[in-house]
């Protein structure tokens, strides 16, 4: 039995038409314009679908259903039509009941002549009947089967996805996009330059790339995608070049924001929090100008918070401004702008130098290095459209078009930037024989080492600290897709093939403080330790002066352009076959602002393949296995960028099983897969000097699991594990584990409606040991959090109203989400403890 809204007010209507009433139709329903994008399913889960789509509630006897299939609907049609489409195969009809605003599905009646008495109609009981309404029959349905890639359901394909749908969002209360992945399987943190973006690794490799409605971000973005603009995410396990480019081997995360809705609604949320944690967010949804082929969404946030593990003063903020237009009956426009400010600073006052008798005091980071600016601030502007056209419903055309304009200043630190040959590690006048001590990341110390008469002599060298840094980035993207099915020798084939653009421009620009104290100095052991103890003094006072300024640009001009085709053949009701190819070109220029140079780097041409079958022996169940390539072009912005040669390239082996159980309340996803990953770049220093050796290569097994399940009417469960052997099998670290790969991860996540007003939900995440390195020098300890959560809904004044406590971290478990080597570690938060207000307009 499922249950959602309105069931007991449904389930009362007790009506007596005449066989005539039952062909009657929803006035609405029928002039009422919508987008539908369903397949051919069972007729149950092709209902679910339809009432989502189309925002309207349906009853149905689960027996009279089960046996059935739906139609195929895709692209404009009313309700009642669409409807009629879906029910095309099985001998049923429906009735439109507009006193409890619900369709309700029936047998085909048997002609009768006229003179015939009415006929009475009765609903069934509870009992015997699926409800289904403008959410999913359980709350937490992360294999849906809305189409994927010509006309193919998820359900149905031959790779392993996962959705994180609204209604998961909305119950954890996230702060992030972390949090919003927190619960799905093969998903651990990463260090997001200096915890500043999106960042995570999936099966063991970090992401490239995070991907906004398709749209690929640069990696080295300085925002967070915020949770309050984001409707659902979906993951693609495994190499995804077919239909995303360039990729790393372990999937892409695919966020999708709020878009424009055919309804009127208003909604506030005041949040408060410890560690000074301040919010507000509002979201207007509004038809344009009083027309119903138009609407507009406006999204703003505004978030504060004072503290968060070793991150202070946070604020971010965003505006999202969207329009829905529907200039004809077989076409829509979507139009958007989406702006956002983030900002932060990070706590600088770590020790770097202990205190040594007389030697030298107690210094922290702040008094070692000065910084221009107390932080890092970026501002993120991006505009976005898309147009689709139904020639029929078997043919859609998508046309993308995005561009992204992103400012970022102030310092966040990475190892490109202090091993970068030429802005901290810069070696020059230093001799054969030198000692570099790099201090917090932002400072490099260089230690001078001579002999003369047999004697060692000692000196200190050019102190370098990085004083500035500023980026600008410029990314454009086009797509044209072109998706639809055909029937060949009574095969149906759905089809999907086009061709894509993507450019990226990255300026980037470090300023550096120099400072010569002890120039051309030089002392043997014990005069030494004595000149140090002065030279401390100068080095760490606290008002010195600033020293010599020097400043390095450089820019990355990259493009890449690819053409793909993919075709899904279903062979007989159980068999599916697809196959699939992308022939990627990429280019790109390093030029050398400050030494006014430019340097063409390689041009890569590659062909990538993509082959699946799948077996459904029924509808509950579906057997898949899938053969996958990625590639990642090796264009990196610095001093080694002209040395690495080859693109990294990697494939992966999959079969797993997808499933419905009891009656649909329970959803399995498992999957087995060996990933290989060769041409990876490893980057040392050698003698001084940033090296790229280009040549290693890293090797995943594993296993992932996913389940979704309806416990009761009450009771809703998620569970996720996932178990990997990753391995480097060949270059200078062979037989090492890959950095920041978690051999064990697991979760569980629950919610638990007391009644219409209380709702609980709590959740557990496990991540296993992971060395911070490829050479497994530092190892991260295994973690476990707790999550809770308390939400208590009313009515205020006629207004729909709801409390929200939310506790992260509940038993306060210090951890280590992820580390730059020699650069960072990212501290936990802590426990965090939050509560909002929301009323809804």
């Amino acid at each position: 039995m499922k249950i959602i809204r309105f069931f007991l007010i449904v389930c009362m209507v007790h009506t007596c038409l005449p066989p005539a009433a039952l062909a009657s139709t929803n006035i609405m329903g029928a002039n009422a314009q919508r987008y539908f994008d369903l397949p051919g399913q069972p007729l149950q889960t092709g209902l679910i679908e339809f009432a989502l789509q189309a925002n309207v509630t349906v009853i149905a006897e689960q027996g009279l259903i089960a046996q059935y299939r739906s139609g195929p609907v895709v692209g404009p049609s009313t309700i009642d039509n669409a409807l009629r489409l879906l029910l095309a195969e099985a001998p049923l009809q429906f009735e439109y009941i507009e006193s409890a605003a619900a369709y309700v599905i029936r047998p085909v009646a048997a002609q009768q002549g006229a003179g015939v008495e009415p006929i009475e109609i009765v609903i069934p009981s509870i009992d015997e009947i699926l409800v289904v309404g403008s959410q999913y029959p359980f709350r937490y349905n992360t294999i849906t089967n809305t189409q994927l890639h010509g006309a193919v359901p998820y359900f149905d394909s031959s790779r392993f996805l996962n959705v994180i749908p609204q209604s998961l969002i909305r119950d954890q209360q996230p702060q992030s996009l972390e949090d919003v992945l927190k619960f799905a399987s093969a998903i651990t943190p990463g260090d997001g330059i200096s915890d500043s973006n999106d960042d995570v690794y999936l099966r063991g490799f970090q992401r490239h790339a995070m991907y906004l409605d398709g749209f690929r971000l640069g990696d080295s973005s300085g925002v967070r995608l915020l949770p309050a603009g984001i409707e659902r995410v979906e993951i693609l396990k495994g190499p995804s070049t077919i239909h995303y480019g360039q990729a790393e081997p372990g999937g892409i995360v695919n966020v999708i924001r709020k878009k424009p809705k055919a309804e009127t609604f208003s909604q506030v949320q005041l949040i408060a929090g410890d560690m000074g944690r301040l919010g507000v967010s509002v979201d207007v949804n509004r038809p344009l100008l009083n027309t119903k082929k138009a609407n507009y969404r406006v999204i703003f946030v505004d978030d504060q918070q004072q503290e968060s593990g070793d991150i202070l003063n946070i604020h971010r903020q965003l505006l999202s401004s969207s329009i829905a237009w529907q200039p004809s009956a077989n076409t829509t426009v979507d139009v958007g702008f989406e702006y956002q400010k983030a900002s932060q600073e990070w706590d600088r006052s770590f020790e770097v130098f202990t205190e040594f008798g007389n030697i030298f005091p107690h210094r922290s980071m702040a008094d070692v290095a000065k910084q221009a600016r107390p932080g890092f601030t970026a501002h993120f502007n991006l505009f976005s459209a898309e147009v689709n056209h139904y020639f029929n419903p078997n043919w859609q055309l998508q046309l993308k078009a995005n561009l992204l304009q992103e400012y970022r200043y102030g310092i966040r630190t990475t190892t490109d930037s202090y091993l970068d040959d030429r802005v901290l590690l810069n070696t020059e006048g230093l001799g054969p024989d030198f000692a570099l001590f790099i201090l917090g990341s932002q400072t490099v110390l260089p230690l001078i080492v001579e002999q003369h008469d047999g004697l060692w002599h000692y000196g200190l060298g050019p102190i370098r600290s990085i004083y500035d840094q500023d980026d600008e980035e410029l990314d454009s993207g086009f797509s044209a897709k072109l998706e639809g099915s055909f029937d060949t020798a009574n095969l149906e084939h759905n089809l999907s093939l086009g061709v894509d653009w993507h450019t990226q421009n990255i300026a980037k620009r470090y300023v550096v403080e120099r400072r010569d104290i002890a120039l051309g100095q030089r002392w043997d052991a014990f005069e030494f330790e004595a000149a140090f103890a002065e030279l401390a003094q100068t080095l760490f006072i606290e008002d010195r002066p600033l020293g010599e300024l020097e400043e390095y640009a450089k820019e990355l001009d990259y493009s890449d352009f690819g053409a793909f085709v993919q075709d899904s053949v279903a062979l007989t009701d159980e068999w599916l076959v697809s196959a699939g190819a992308r022939y990627i070109v990429t280019q790109a220029d390093v030029n050398d602002i400050t030494l006014n140079t430019a340097t063409q780097l390689k041009t890569f041409k590659h062909l990538s393949t993509q082959a699946g079958v799948v077996y459904k022996p029924n509808h509950d169940h579906s057997i898949f296995a899938n053969y996958s390539e990625a590639l990642r072009a090796n264009y990196i912005l610095d001093d080694i960028g002209s040395q690495i040669t080859e693109p990294e390239l990697s494939n992966q082996y999959e079969v797993g099983l997808k499933s419905y159980w009891l009656g649909g309340d329970v959803q399995t996803s498992v999957a087995a897969y060996h990933i290989n990953k060769w041409n990876v770049v490893d980057v040392q220093v050698v003698e001084g000097y940033r090296t790229a050796l280009n040549g290693a290569t890293y090797e995943v097994q594993g296993i992932d699991f996913d389940l979704s399940a309806q416990v009761s009417p009450k009771l809703n469960v998620l569970l996720a594990a996932s178990v990997i052997d990753p391995s480097i099998t060949d270059g200078s670290n062979t037989g090492n584990l890959p950095k920041m790969a978690a051999e064990q991860t697991s979760s569980v996540f629950t919610h638990y409606q007391l009644n219409s007003k209380l709702d609980f939900v709590a959740g557990y995440k496990f991540v296993s040991e992971r060395y911070a390195d490829d050479a497994n020098t530092f190892r991260l300890e295994a973690y476990g959090t707790f999550d809770a959560g308390v939400s208590y809904t009313f009515q205020l004044n006629g207004l729909h109203a709801k409390c929200n406590l939310s506790v992260k971290n509940l038993s306060d478990v210090p951890y280590i989400t992820a580390v730059d080597r020699g650069a960072r570690v990212n501290e936990s938060a802590g426990r965090t403890i939050s509560a909002s207000f929301q009323v809804t307009m």
